[in-house]
């Protein structure tokens, strides 16, 4: 069966993986927020940071469904 590049990423959200990514997304955005106001006063600005690298870890998490799950026609 072959999906168009769309459908892939429409049906990555089916799998419990990206879902966990999306967790650990989000709690990298806590956790930074969280760092910023106990120790450096800025908590916006390391909220920021950590969405950053909560995005990269959904970035990672999404590749890795689309590879395991839906790979591409060679």
């Amino acid at each position: 069966m072959h999906l168009t590049p769309t459908q892939r990423r429409r049906r990555v959200f089916l799998h419990w993986e990206t879902w966990l990514a999306l967790l650990l997304g989000g709690a990298c955005a806590a956790l930074g927020s969280h760092v910023g106001e106990q120790f450096l006063g800025h908590p916006s600005l390391f909220a920021g940071v950590g969405g950053a690298l909560g995005g990269y870890v959904m970035s990672l998490g999404t590749r890795y469904v689309e590879r395991r799950y839906y790979p591409t026609a060679r």
